[in-house]
């Protein structure tokens, strides 16, 4: 995953920041704020914010091509333009956006308790893919599970939704989207794994469940609606390349500040 502090992910971002302090940008400018604006005033729904935002992105991708601050641009100075739009729009709207609901939470929650007694007793053995489904994407999906089961990131549930819904269309695409579906699947095996899927009889992966239940000391207690989601965490997978828009340093934080 790129780091907001690499020379890589820099330029994009803050070479767009300082084209907002100009007075040229200032059409911009006022086009972002009213869309921040706009959203404030609605109740946070990821599906809905996501439909606008993807569309508030496409059209700002047209009003930055005819700009003049980008005038004879080639399209990897549009392209990175719109990605310091994306970001500074996403850092904004991060509290809104990224595992705000209760349901996200308690999603996190049971994977993370689901990989945590999983990883007590499942062995590569244990994973035998039937030969039919010995293809490219099939061993994929198993290559996922056993990267996300061996390493439990926190909040999976909720970095893998935000990608989906907020990532800029344009980019989720190719190589991306497939590893990124790839983890999806890889998620939902995790959440429904059974005995079957384990090649084990049904007594004996429950007899392995209640063992590890009573090793890691997993409670049974789930937060309530009024308690919201734990503290956000950005574990996204490496492996797809994603850039994250919503970058939480206090680098971009205090130039999101400054630029609003």
């Amino acid at each position: 995953m790129e780091s907001p502090t690499s020379p890589a992910w820099r330029p994009d971002f803050f070479d767009f920041l300082e084209r907002m302090r100009r007075p040229a940008a200032a059409d911009i400018f006022r086009s972002i704020k009213s869309f921040l604006a706009s959203l404030s005033f609605q109740e946070p729904n990821a599906e809905e914010d996501a439909g606008k935002i993807q569309a508030f992105l496409a059209e700002m991708e047209g009003a930055i091509r005819d700009h003049p601050l980008w005038a004879n641009a080639s399209n990897q100075e549009i392209d990175h333009a719109l990605e310091g739009l994306e970001k500074f729009v996403m850092t904004k709207l991060f509290d809104r956006t990224f595992g705000s609901s209760a349901e996200d939470a308690m999603a996190d929650m049971e994977i993370s308790e689901k990989i945590g007694l999983l990883q007590q007793f499942v062995k590569p053995p244990h994973l035998d893919i039937p030969k039919v489904l010995h293809n490219e994407a099939s061993w994929l999906v198993s290559y996922s599970f056993c990267s996300n089961y061996n390493a439990n990131p926190p909040q999976l549930h909720s970095n893998l939704k935000f990608v989906q819904l907020f990532r800029r269309e344009a980019k989720l695409i190719s190589e991306v989207e497939y590893y990124l579906t790839n983890l999806i699947l890889a998620k939902m095996f995790i959440m429904n794994v059974n005995a079957r899927s384990l090649s084990m009889e049904e007594s004996e992966f429950q007899k392995h469940m209640e063992l590890a239940k009573l090793g890691t000391g997993i409670s049974v207690a789930r937060p309530s609606s009024s308690q919201g989601p734990p503290t956000s965490a950005r574990v996204l997978p490496e492996e797809a390349d994603i850039t994250v828009s919503t970058g939480k340093s206090d680098a971009i934080q205090s130039s999101c500040s400054d630029a609003f």
